[in-house]
C-alpha cells in the first residue's frame, strides 16, 4: 500500500439527504480538497444542458441500439452524444436514429473518442452541468444513470459517481473463473496499492462526471486506459469519487477489451499516480 490509507464510508440516507435508492450502497472513496458548491451554483444556469450522455461505439450495432433505447426510456429528454468509429456496419445508422447528436470518430480508441466528444461539447453550445460516459455494449443498466446524477446534484463535494460492477452480490454476469473478472480485480488492487485509496471498481465503464472538473481538459489516454486517467483527473481537481452498485450484464456483440490491454491500463496508473501521490492519510 502507499503512504495513505484506504478511505471508504458507507453513509446513511439521512446524512446524504437523498432517496434510499441513491444512498443504498453508496461508498465514498476519494475525498476532495475544496468546496465545489460555487461550481454547482454556476452550473445551475438553465441555459445550459443539464447532462450530456457520451456513448462511444465501434462495431456495436445491437449493443448501441439496446443502450440508446434504454437511455431514452429511462431519461426522457436527455442529450445523447454517440461517438462512432464507422466501419460500414449498422452502428452509425442506429446511432444517427436514436441519439440526439452523432459524430464520426476520426481517431482510434475509447480515450480518443472521449476526447473528440469533449471537443464537440465545447464547440457546440454552453457547457453542461454533467456528462455521463457509458459503454455501448448493453452491459450497464441505464436506470442507474438518474440516481448517479442525483448524487452530483445533491452532493457538491462529489466530482464523479461510478457504477460498481462488484457491488451486487450474485447479481452480475461476471464469474470468478472469467479471466476478465480476475484481471479487473487485480487492476483494482493495483489501483489501491499505487494511490493508497480504495475504489472497488475503478475501471467501470459507467460514470457520471461533474463537467466543470474536466472543462478544457483533454486526456492523454488513447484507449481503455481512459478510466484510470479520469480517476486521477477528478481527484487532482479536488472532487470526491463515490460508487453505487450496478448489475453488470452479459455484453451484446464482440468484446473489444483483450487481456493485453491490462498492461496499458497499469502503465497509465503508474504514470498518473506513481511519481507523486496526491492522496494523504485522513484524520
Amino acid at each position: 500500500m502507499g503512504n495513505g490509507s484506504s478511505i471508504e464510508l458507507r453513509t446513511e440516507a439521512s446524512v446524504l439527504q437523498t432517496t434510499p435508492e441513491v444512498s443504498q450502497g453508496l461508498s465514498v472513496a476519494y475525498h476532495g480538497k475544496k468546496d465545489l458548491r460555487s461550481i454547482i451554483d454556476n452550473a445551475m444556469n438553465h441555459s445550459r444542458p443539464e447532462t450530456v450522455i457520451i456513448v462511444p461505439a465501434y462495431r456495436e450495432p445491437e449493443g448501441i441500439r439496446l443502450t440508446l433505447n434504454e437511455i431514452n426510456v429511462n431519461l426522457n429528454g436527455a442529450k445523447l452524444l454517440a461517438v462512432v468509429r464507422d466501419d460500414g456496419d449498422e452502428t452509425l445508422r442506429y446511432a444517427s436514429t436514436l441519439a440526439s447528436d452523432t459524430i464520426i470518430q476520426t481517431s482510434k480508441g475509447k480515450g480518443k473518442a472521449f476526447t473528440e466528444a469533449l471537443r464537440h461539447i465545447r464547440n457546440n453550445g454552453g457547457p453542461p452541468s454533467n456528462v455521463v460516459l457509458i459503454d455501448a455494449d448493453g452491459t450497464y443498466p441505464a436506470d442507474k444513470i438518474d440516481p448517479m446524477l442525483r448524487i452530483l446534484r445533491e452532493r457538491p463535494e462529489v466530482g464523479m459517481v461510478l457504477g460498481n460492477r462488484f457491488g451486487v452480490p450474485n447479481g452480475n454476469g461476471y464469474a470468478i473463473f472469467n479471466p476478465y473478472y480476475v484481471g479487473n480485480r487485480l487492476l483494482a488492487m493495483a489501483h489501491r496499492m499505487i494511490n493508497g485509496v480504495g475504489l472497488e471498481d475503478p475501471l467501470t465503464g459507467l460514470r457520471a462526471i461533474r463537467y466543470s472538473l474536466i472543462d478544457g481538459w483533454e486526456p492523454s489516454a488513447k484507449g481503455f486506459d481512459l478510466e484510470a486517467e479520469l480517476n486521477h483527473r477528478i481527484a487532482s481537481e479536488g472532487g470526491s469519487i463515490c460508487e453505487i452498485p450496478v448489475t453488470y450484464r452479459h455484453r451484446v456483440g464482440e468484446k473489444k477489451l483483450r487481456i493485453h490491454h491490462g498492461f496499458g491500463i497499469l502503465l497509465r496508473m503508474l504514470r498518473c499516480f506513481g511519481p507523486r501521490r496526491i492522496f494523504h492519510r485522513s484524520g
